[in-house]
């Protein structure tokens, strides 16, 4: 768990942490375990290639990462430059295989070598959480990646060691070789020299000078000449010669405020922001940072630092009914690129900040835009922010330009856009800046400008709203992202996104339906209604996972400090379930358990996506109790599956048998990852995700009531 954790991070900060990669690399994982997990099912695999496939690991951790980092280089993508879907596609895929094929491969032979794939489940899956746990609390904090891969790989080569002794009988030579060649890489990579220069290859041509995991992210710093510049999961946070982004994030919110003097400023100290509302004579500003690493600490008494999430800083706030707290919020952050950063974006972070606003408060944000093109996939993102920001306030203004200025207000707000009124304040307040003058401001604010990017807008039809639960801006942004990188990619979102979500759901469920009968007629096996709904169970627990997650971060901020928490939660109940699942008796007493297993998946996907729908908000105990439901169910499914093929052939022993099952399971797991992370998640939302992992679930139960679950002779 551990060492696909950091492998996941690798590949966020080389695809920007977007959530319809991140589906990509987990299904590329889950394929490859999969695989692994089916193809050790061949007979001539032995205890030695058990014993080989765990040294290997030292060695191919460590240059998975390798790979992951060179990725660019070896796409023919520029540093800094997007990468299509396609090549991020066949760079997970490819990188992943070696070490996922792996730990399938190891599972598959570790239930031959024990002959208890119950009992080797049980253990699997508390390793699990103690690797996630683990990671989350000490490894991310004392080593770096290429340090934990090493590590990981160096508990497999002790663990062969440890088998020897238990077998009492010597280990092999090139065991007690591998396992000391295994020490030296661990000990000479202990200075973090390895790591730093794989990452300078990474980052080659922007002159790397420090990088750094946190429990947050990843942060890298590179100068080039005069530049330095700043990021944040491999997403751009700030740079020094970047001074007209911050000129424009503060000064046209400030200016367009007749006398500003209490601003919230979420993001954007490290980039500047900070510095240039402070030219102006406020009285206090209060700047929100997460990460630590990104605070930039000023001497202005004026200015206070709050180390936390800006959403909850915000939501709290409002909670406790601080109306009139500030004449100004100002958010300085990237455009919704992921959906994480989509959340403050949505139409519920909006609420909030309306709630805290003056009556004559201004709200503002800024995100990248074109100056004199508006094309129609950027006025349909451009829109979709427009009209989540009409739903709380009165006067709603965008400001056009390669980076477009959106400004909110009430009804008490004049947002004017009249540039010798915002001139005349500058000079009034004495204000010194590089860009935003006398000189710049008729320009940005040019009247035919403004009233072009207005009608671009507003002539787009069928916009979403943003929505936490349904991050539609993200949706658009991520459309208007592969279009510039794979059309295909962009026009097949644009044309699900036009289809009502009812429709897709009921598509779904045909086919699915459609592929089990297909699939009855023509592979005659007795355990198929068994197999199914082993992939639609992983299928299930998977789109809770990424759906439970997403909905975490939405409610509660950054996942980052928590991800290993909910992981662990989810190997828990996989952990339970399986213990539960081995006491079950074998015969009719599996099959009857199995079958009443199955409504409780729908159950549970069905009233999830009621309780999203009516508005609750769990607490976070209840987040991680429902994190470990769906586990529970699909361990506790996993040994009577075992059970049930086996009987259904009675060639195979359970411990053959085994790496089947799991091979399904994990195969179902890889297309929720896939789908709902890319596809249903931005086009449904996390309502209709649950909805349609429920009617799948509700099909493979009534296949199981139809038809028996094994031949008896």
């Amino acid at each position: 768990m551990a060492a696909q954790i950091v492998l996941t991070r690798e590949l966020l900060v080389v695809f920007y942490g977007n959530e319809l990669c991140a589906g990509i690399m987990l299904a590329s994982w889950l394929f490859w375990v999969a695989a692994g997990s089916i193809a050790s099912r061949i007979k001539r695999y032995t205890e030695e290639a058990f014993h080989i496939l765990l040294l290997s690991l030292p060695v191919v951790l460590p240059l998975t990462i390798f790979f992951i980092r060179n990725t660019r280089y070896l796409t023919g993508t520029a540093t800094g430059e997007m990468i299509g879907i396609i090549p991020a596609s066949v760079a997970s895929f490819v990188f992943l295989a070696p070490c996922s094929f792996i730990f399938g491969a190891l599972f598959a032979l570790a239930c031959r070598l024990t002959s208890e794939p119950a009992k080797t489940y049980i253990v699997e899956s508390a390793g699990a959480v103690a690797g996630a746990l683990a990671f989350g609390f000490l490894l991310v904090q004392m080593l770096g990646p290429v340090q934990t891969a090493l590590f990981c790989g160096l508990l497999t080569s002790a663990s062969v060691l440890l088998i020897a002794e238990r077998r009492r009988s010597p280990p092999r030579w090139w065991t007690t070789f591998a396992f000391t060649v295994s020490v030296g890489i661990f000990l000479a990579a202990g200075s973090g020299a390895l790591d730093f220069n794989m990452r300078r290859m990474q980052w080659r041509g922007l002159g790397l000078e420090s990088v750094k995991d946190t429990k947050f992210g990843n942060i890298a710093i590179t100068r080039r000449g005069a530049q330095t510049s700043v990021f944040e999961n491999g997403l751009i946070v700030s740079s020094s010669d970047d001074t007209l982004a911050a000129e424009l994030s503060a000064h046209i919110a400030m200016l367009t405020h007749p006398s500003p003097r209490r601003v919230l400023l979420i993001g954007g100290s490290l980039g500047g922001t900070l510095d240039e509302i402070l030219k102006h004579p406020v009285g206090s500003v209060d700047y929100v940072e997460l990460d630590p690493d990104l605070l930039k600490p000023s001497a202005d008494p004026r200015a206070h630092a709050r180390l936390e999430d800006g959403r909850l800083f915000v939501k709290r706030a409002a909670a406790a009914g601080a109306g009139g707290l500030y004449d100004a919020v100002i958010v300085a952050l990237p455009n919704p690129y992921t959906a994480q950063i989509n959340r403050f974006y949505s139409l519920e972070f909006f609420r909030d900040v309306r709630k805290i606003l003056a009556r004559d408060g201004l709200f503002s944000f800024t995100v990248a835009s074109s100056a004199d093109y508006i094309s129609r996939r950027q006025a349909q993102f451009l829109a979709c922010l427009e009209r989540t920001l009409g739903k709380q306030f009165a006067g709603v203004r965008i400001i056009p330009g390669d980076t477009a200025v959106f400004l909110a207000g009430g009804a008490a707000v004049n947002i004017t856009a009249d540039s010798k009124a915002l001139a005349a304040r500058l000079a009034e307040r004495q204000i010194r800046t590089s860009y935003v003058n006398a000189h710049y401001l008729p320009d940005i604010l040019d009247p035919m400008r403004i009233e072009y990017a207005r009608k671009a807008v507003a002539e787009v039809s069928g916009v979403k709203l943003n929505l936490d639960f349904r991050p539609a801006g993200y949706y658009y942004d991520v459309v208007l992202w592969s279009a510039r990188a794979d059309p295909r990619l962009s026009a097949l979102l644009e044309k699900l996104n036009g289809i009502d979500a009812n429709i897709l759901l009921f598509a779904a469920f045909a086919v699915f339906a459609a592929f089990a009968a297909v699939w009855r007629l023509f592979y005659r096996r007795d355990d198929l209604p068994c197999l199914l709904s082993v992939a639609a169970a992983g299928f299930s627990g998977m789109t809770a996972q990424v759906c439970l997650i997403i909905a975490f971060q939405a409610v509660y901020g950054y996942v980052y400090g928590r991800i290993g928490l909910l992981y662990a939660a989810f190997m828990a109940g996989l952990a339970v379930g399986g213990v539960l699942g081995a006491r079950v008796p074998p015969g009719r007493a599996s099959e009857t358990a199995f079958r009443r297993a199955q409504p409780f998946f729908f159950l549970y996907s069905f009233l999830i996506a009621a309780s999203l729908l009516a508005g609750l908000r769990f607490p976070q105990a209840v987040f991680f109790l429902l994190t470990a439901f769906p586990g529970v169910l699909t361990g506790f499914i996993y040994p009577l599956s075992v059970r049930i093929c086996s009987e259904a052939r009675p060639d195979n022993a359970g411990a053959h048998t085994a790496g089947l099952v799991y091979g399904v399971d994990l195969a179902g797991a890889c297309a929720g990852a896939l789908l709902v992370s890319s596809v249903v998640i931005p086009v449904m939302g996390i309502s209709r995700a649950f909805l349609l992992a429920g009617a799948l679930s509700f099909a493979c139960a009534c296949l199981l009531y139809l038809q028996p679950l094994r031949s008896r002779t």
